[in-house]
Order: structure tokens, then sequence, then C-alpha cells
């Protein structure tokens, strides 16, 4: 998402964060999250803008129960395959996931939180 627009676009949950939550992303999210947001950038802004990263990362069961609220279209379910092997990338707490457990032999899933790995 452009910076300004994730600024701008920030849900008033963000009071939630304070610029010190930023160091506790992990190392390599922080770098790429930190080198989109110009410099001299107040604290507020920053946090801002990095609302989503900061819930995802360090706060997975908030994000995953935020996520349960999106509903899965029942197109994109039904149009899922039906395979020896599939493979989730990105796959949060396991929405996605289950429906794939039901159509596939064997599933692989991936998700580069740790929290959200957890409850995956």
């Amino acid at each position: 998402m452009d910076y300004e627009l994730a600024v701008e676009e920030a849900p008033p949950g963000r009071r939630h964060f304070t610029i010190g939550d930023v160091a506790r992303l992990p190392r390599f999210v922080r770098a790429h999250e930190l080198a989109r947001i110009p410099p001299r950038e107040p604290d507020e802004r920053v946090v801002r803008a990095l609302f989503w990263t900061l819930v995802y990362h360090l706060e997975p069961t908030l994000w995953d129960e935020l996520a349960r609220f999106e509903p899965i279209h029942p197109d994109l379910i039904d149009a899922l395959p039906r395979a020896q092997v599939a493979l989730d990338v990105g796959a949060g707490g396991g929405r996605l996931t289950q429906h794939l457990l039901a159509r596939c032999k064997s599933v692989v899933a991936v998700e580069p939180s740790a929290g959200l790995r957890s409850i995956l």
C-alpha cells in the first residue's frame, strides 16, 4: 500500500501501538517497512502507516479474528483444485487451508508470521 494512503486510512485501533512497537517487529520486516518511510516522519505517522504490519506480526490473534469477518467468496472455494498436493502461501490462520484440506491429499501451508503460524 502507498505510504500516504496507509497513513490516511489507518483505523482508530492504531492508538493501540506506539513507535516503540516498531522495534518489536521481526528484523527483516522492520527493515523492509522502514525503507519506505520518508526521512524525519513524525512517530504518529509512522505508526499509522505501519498499523496493519504491526497487527499482523505483533497481534496475530487479533489479525486472525479480523480476517474471519472477511468472507471467502463461494466462487473462490468452488474454484479450488482437487489435487494430490496444494501449496497455500501466506496461509494466515488457515481459513483457506481448511478448504484445501478437504480437496487435496496433501497440503503445505506457508506463513511468514510466527504468531499466525502458531494459530495455523
